[in-house]
């Protein structure tokens, strides 16, 4: 096949399986939950903020205000709020570069890169599976070739969680404009828009584990199921290999395995430099490509 026919049936594939995925309870149950857990968490952080505020104007000896935003600068400026920010992304440095952005965005966004990975994940691992356990594989299998059924599923779902995303960035921009003063909605919308892509790209490898164990396994329960004991087991793995990373020839060795693992490089995806982020970018490519490959391999030669 052609990088042209690829590219093109590819697309036809996805654009279908958003379409059908925006037709099932399913999503629609994960999309709306995806949003009302957004909702809680900016409005656990709007209460902190409130008690936060409330605490510093007795300090100052200044009545509080009715909702919380009018000091925030002081809040931010203490030292709890930057050790917090700090044991979040795993970089004091970075925290301090971070915390420029409107606080409500960074909660969300953090919120949402802890969330997304979960909502793909649950949505690439059914994806393949349920196809071939009703048969309507078949359907696509007389119309093209493998690779652009599997690569049109993953990015159809990829669109689908990105519209959950989406919807979360509108419930945080909601929020702020009526839970919180002299809140800039304009940073606000930016700095959310942009912590939602990056938790997005950090779902990615999640997704591909996903789609790999969709590939293999043959029903969608059971494929949900496989995949959330894989993750479990690599979370394992991922302890073990930071334990024996260190230096050395092994060390090094099981350094480099961990960067294959979905869930390595938190840190990296929250860094403000352009080139570390681009690099960051780049292992998530490789890692989600190398996931999606894994599972072809089966998914090539098994019999639909």
């Amino acid at each position: 096949m052609t990088p042209p026919a690829l590219l093109r049936d590819t697309l036809i594939v996805a654009g279908v399986e958003l379409g059908q995925s925006a037709r099932t309870r399913l999503l629609q149950v994960t999309v709306l939950a995806y949003a009302a857990v957004i909702a809680a968490a900016n409005w656990i952080f709007v209460q902190i903020v409130h008690v936060a505020e409330t605490e510093a104007a007795l300090a100052l000896g200044v009545p509080p205000t009715a909702k919380p935003g009018a000091m925030l600068d002081t809040v931010v400026a203490g030292g709890e709020v930057r050790r917090a920010v700090a044991e979040m992304v795993g970089d004091a440095s970075l925290a301090e570069n971070l915390l420029s952005a409107p606080p409500l965005a960074l909660w969300s966004g953090l919120v949402s890169m802890g969330l997304l990975p979960v909502v793909l994940l649950a949505a690439t691992s059914a994806s393949v599976a349920a196809e071939v356990q009703s048969g309507s594989i078949r359907y696509w299998a007389l119309r093209t070739e493998r690779l652009p059924i599997v690569l049109g599923k993953f990015l159809g779902q990829v669109a689908a969680v990105a519209l959950a995303a989406a919807l979360g960035l509108a419930v945080t921009a909601v929020c702020g404009a009526t839970l919180m003063v002299r809140v800039p909605q304009a940073e606000l919308f930016i700095s959310g828009a942009e912590f939602a892509a990056r938790g997005l790209c950090f779902a990615l490898p999640f997704g591909a584990l996903g789609m790999a164990i969709s590939q293999v396994l043959p029903g969608p329960n059971v494929a949900r199921l496989g995949a959330i004991l894989l993750v479990l087991a690599l979370a394992i793995l991922d302890g073990v290999i930071e334990h024996f990373a260190a230096p050395g020839s092994w060390g090094q060795a099981a350094d480099l395995a961990g960067l294959l693992l979905p869930g390595h490089g938190w840190t990296a995806m929250w860094q403000v430099d352009h080139g570390q982020f681009a690099l960051a970018l780049g292992r998530v490519a490789i890692v989600t490509t190398g996931w999606i490959a894994l599972g072809f391999l089966r998914f090539s030669s098994r019999d639909l």
